[in-house]
């Protein structure tokens, strides 16, 4: 049985998934089920970003859904979908006097 860990990435479970495939070589369990069976066990953050990137999976066959989920982990293990790496915390934003004299002007 596969679940998604908690704080694991999208590369570290298709890895994982892909691992426990193996172990079973004669599984015989369709690609598209298998695909099922994996985008059914992620987090709701992780199906969000394979939709985002190709769509509905079950408006694919399986082996481009294979590709898209394929893709993603690799650029997942870069870290360029690392949301964590792209956002920085705004302690406080600052305007000149001259913009927010031209802001009250604009509210009158």
């Amino acid at each position: 049985m596969f679940q998604q860990h908690q704080g694991e990435s999208l590369s570290e479970a298709w890895t994982r998934f892909k691992d426990l495939l193996q172990k079973v070589p004669r599984h015989g369990i369709d690609r598209w089920l298998q695909i099922q069976i994996f985008y059914d066990h992620v987090s709701f953050h992780l199906k969000c970003e394979i939709e985002a990137a190709g769509g509905k999976l079950r408006d694919r066959n399986a082996d481009e859904s294979w590709e898209i989920i394929e893709n993603l982990a690799l650029y997942d293990h870069e870290g360029w979908n690392d949301s964590k790496d792209f956002i920085k915390p705004v302690k406080a934003i600052s305007t000149s006097q001259s913009t927010s004299k031209r802001l009250l002007e604009l509210e009158d």
